[in-house]
This record gives C-alpha cells, structure tokens and sequence, in this order.
C-alpha cells in the first residue's frame, strides 16, 4: 500500500500539480490580496474601471498565451530527445514573433486610445496606453514562461508566479496608497510582467549559450499547428472576457462593477484548478510523442479539476452572503449573492474546458477551434441581444459554454472507442 501511494504522489501529474497549484494558490493569494485591497480603496466606479482594463490586459495577454501550446509541444520533445539546438532556434523566432506582436498592439492602442475609451466609457485615455504597455510587456514574458512549462522546470515556474503576484499587490497597493489610483494599479502591473521575465532568462541561458548552434525547423510546417492552437485559445479566452467588456459597455456603470466584483470571485475556481491543466500539457505531449497511454493523465485531470470546482460552487450556492463579506467585504457588493451560484456554475464549466481543450491540442487535434470559435460567437451575440439584466447575461454564458463542454466530451468519447476499435481489431 505504501508502495503504491509513493509511486501515485511521484507521478509527474501529481507532484508537478502538487508544485504548480502550490505556487500559484500562493500567487492567488496575493492576486486576492490586490482584489481585496482595490476593492476597499476604489470606488465601485473606479474598480469597474479597472476591472475592464485588466479584461483588455488578459485577453490579449491570453492570445500570446495561445501561442503556448505550439511552443511547449515542439519545445517538450526537442527537450526530451536532447535536440537543445533546434529548441534555441525555435526561442529565437517565436521571442521575434512575439515581440512584433506586442509593439504593434502598443502602436494600435496608442492611435485609436480615444475609441477604445468610448467604447468602455473611460475618459481617460491614459489609462489606455497604460494597459497597451502592460499587453507589450506581457507578450515578452510569454515564450519564456512557455520554454520554462517544456523543461518540466515548475519549481521555477512557481516561484515566477508568486513573484509576479507578490509585485502586483505590493506595488499595487504602494501607488494606490499615495493617490494613483487606477493607474497606480496599472504600473503594478507593468513592473509584475517585467521583473519575472528577466528573471526567466537565468533557467534557459542554455539556449542563449554561443556554443550552442541553431539548428533548421520547419518553422512554416509548425505553425500550421501553432495557428489551430492560437484559434483554439482565443475562443476559450474570448469566454471570461467578453462578457466583462459587454457588460461595462451595455450597463451602467454600477452594474458592471457589480459584474466585475462576482466575476472576481468566480475566478476562483479556476485559479484553483488551472495548474493542473498546465502541468498535464507537456506530460501528454511527451507520451503522445512516444505513443504511450496518456488516457489515464487526462481522466486524473478531469476529476482533479471537478471535484474542488463542484464544491466551490455548492458553496457559492449555499453561502453567497458570506463568501461575499470574506472577499469583498463591501456592503455594495452584497447584491451580487442571488447571482454568484450561476457564477460558480459558469466558471466550473469553463475550468473543464480549459483541461479538455488542452488536451486535445496536446494530442494535435487543433480543428476543435472550429466548435471553440463558434461558441465564443454566440455567447458574445446571446449578451447583446438578450442583456435585460445579469441574469440573462450569466444564463448565456452556461448555456454556450455547456453545450461547448458537451461537444468535446462526447468528441473525446468518439475517439477513445475508435481507438479501442483499432486495437481490438489488430489483434
């Protein structure tokens, strides 16, 4: 028996989990800390504010982090078969990519700063370009932090969250404190995406290395992945940060910082359980490679994931006053408790599949994009057609995101037998 519990907690899945879902619960701490302290020390205006520059940040943020699954499967397997050479190569072209991509949003944000503003209601057009640097500086960090998930290096990849998020409360809260504001929690930011990122550079000075030569990739031939799986990402982005940017623009300002505020703590969930999907990629993506079982990783994952989100959310059903007094601890929030059951509902769907959609890009299948996409669309069409209250607005966003979590649970049913099928019929 002991025997068999060692070997279950050395699994990569479990202990690489284990690492990552302590840095980053330690790094949701302080991530909380921010919300905490913005939430008592801006008005509900203000943290609206706020809160729709962050969903800007993360969703362009998160289409650089859609390059991550092309990135950590080429780099997995040039790192597990010891091609370091072909890895340098492939760093150097995508830190290109990643880089013309950052500064031409930056340019883009800093023409059209006025008609970003109207469109979210904010006057000022300083905040803009703040949060465009905050998406430039982001994109910079993201290649490394994807070479860091491909050496399997989560000890490092933990401290560089805690990190990140320790310089975002910390400094957050010093230039809120001394009358900043939003834009106080803006530098933050800037500082959490730049700091961490140097830092990076100390792991992966191999393939900085002279001595280490370039070798030739297919770069053309990989990116035909690399665009299914920029797709795919996007769509499932486009889940958590529509809703926010059409909420802010369809509602009074009240509203959507109300929205803003339950959206936080519904965040929560996936927090949680997010690490595990992060750790499970490049792990598939080795077995997958090798034509090893990896079935028994996906299905680990899936449970690990459900059961602390089910429970948060029968929480959220059964306490929200109370959670809500622990998180907020603002009475303007307290009219967000009828709403936060379906919020939990929402982000426990989508924390499924965050784990399925990796999955399958883990295993290649990268035209999933086309269900992803589609569904994004009609969530973003169902609000704006049907946003007589927030109700309705969370009553879109479970129904698109659970008829997408069906799909791709009976697609991942359809492939599992056909592969059973070819088996069986081998022997």
């Amino acid at each position: 028996m002991k025997k068999k519990l060692k070997a279950v907690l050395r699994h990569p899945l479990i202990s690489g989990s284990a690492i990552i879902f302590l840095g980053t619960n330690i790094g949701n701490v302080f991530n909380f800390f921010f919300s905490f302290f913005m939430l008592h020390n801006l008005t509900p205006v203000d943290f609206g504010i706020l809160i729709g520059l962050l969903s800007i940040i993360t969703l362009f943020a998160q289409v650089a982090d859609s390059m991550t699954p092309f990135v950590v499967n080429y780099a997995a397997i040039y790192f597990s078969v010891g091609e370091v050479g072909k890895a340098k190569t492939l760093f150097l072209k995508v830190t290109k990519m990643s880089a013309f991509a950052g500064l031409s949003i930056l340019v883009v944000f800093l023409v059209f700063s006025e008609q970003i503003g109207e469109f979210l209601k904010i006057s000022d057009s300083a905040y803009i370009i703040s949060a465009a640097l905050c998406i430039f500086f982001g994109y910079l960090g993201t290649v490394n932090k994807a070479f860091l998930q491909a050496k399997l290096a989560f000890t490092f990849l933990a401290i560089i969250v805690c990190l990140g998020s320790f310089l975002k409360f910390s400094v957050g809260a010093f230039f809120v404190m001394y009358g900043f504001g939003v834009q106080g929690a803006l530098y933050a930011f800037m500082i959490a995406f730049i700091i961490p990122y140097v830092l990076t550079f100390f792991p992966l000075k191999q393939l900085l290395l002279p001595s280490q030569r370039k070798e030739h990739i297919e770069l053309r031939k990989m990116m035909q992945f690399g665009m299914g799986s920029v797709l795919v990402m996007l769509g499932v982005t486009l889940f958590v940060t529509t809703d926010i940017l059409l909420v802010k623009h369809l509602f009074s300002p009240r509203l959507a910082g109300l929205y803003a505020g339950m959206t936080t703590v519904g965040k929560i969930i996936f927090y949680f359980s997010a690490p595990i999907s992060s750790v499970m990629f490049p792990i598939i993506v080795q077995k997958y490679a090798k034509k090893e079982n990896y079935h028994i990783d996906f299905l680990l994952s899936l449970g690990l994931v459900a059961l602390p989100s089910v429970i948060l959310t029968m929480i959220y059903f059964l306490f929200p006053e109370l959670v809500i007094h622990f998180v907020m601890k603002r009475d303007e929030y307290l009219a967000a408790g009828p709403y936060l059951g379906l919020v939990g509902i929402f982000f426990t769907f989508y924390s499924l599949l965050f784990v399925l959609v990796n999955f399958f890009l883990s295993i290649q299948k990268t035209y999933i994009f086309a269900p992803v996409l589609l569904a994004a669309l009609l969530q973003g069409l169902g609000i704006w057609f049907f946003h007589s209250s927030l109700f309705a607005v969370l009553w879109v966003s479970i129904i698109t995101s659970g008829l997408l979590l069906a799909t791709l649970l009976l697609y991942y049913l359809k492939i599992n037998s056909q592969k059973r099928e070819s088996v069986r019929f081998s022997f």
